[in-house]
């Protein structure tokens, strides 16, 4: 059975490197990361700007604030609405039923949960990156 495991999530890590969009990228991480905890790590690394960078002798380099982010925060929301469009799309379609649509856009709003404490932890609660997180995706999440 573990080798099994490891097999599908080798496949799984394969299909992920050729998406193309960063957002998507992380998103489809996420979804099958069921820890709470590593999922918030894995937002943490890609959605944080790296302000120090360290040498491969283990010296930092501070960046003084001028750092990105791996993934940048609208290219994450932009995959956040894509996929629940699409999520819905396919239920309106009887592609797949109720419930599996239901299942999948709650688990992508858990996701988007985790993100916006991940943001909420970087750039504070009166944040503009909080507030326009927030924004863009009450629309997105609420019942059709």
């Amino acid at each position: 059975m573990q080798i099994l495991q490891h097999l599908y999530t080798r496949c799984q890590e394969e299909l992920e490197k050729n998406i193309e969009d960063g957002g998507k990228q992380l998103l489809v991480k996420l979804l099958r990361t069921e820890d709470g905890g590593i999922r918030k790590n894995l937002l943490g690394h890609f959605l944080k700007p790296k302000n120090i960078v360290v040498n491969p002798d283990g010296r930092e380099i501070d960046l003084g604030g001028g750092g990105r982010a791996k993934v940048e925060l609208a290219e994450f929301q932009q995959a956040l609405a894509k996929t629940v469009e699409d999520i819905r799309n396919l239920q309106e379609e009887e592609t797949i039923d109720n419930v599996a649509a239901v299942n999948l856009v709650e688990s992508t709003r858990q996701v988007a949960i985790d993100a916006r404490l991940v943001i909420e932890e970087e750039y504070g609660v009166g944040s503009k990156e909080l507030g326009d997180f927030e924004q863009f995706l009450q629309p997105i999440f609420r019942p059709v």
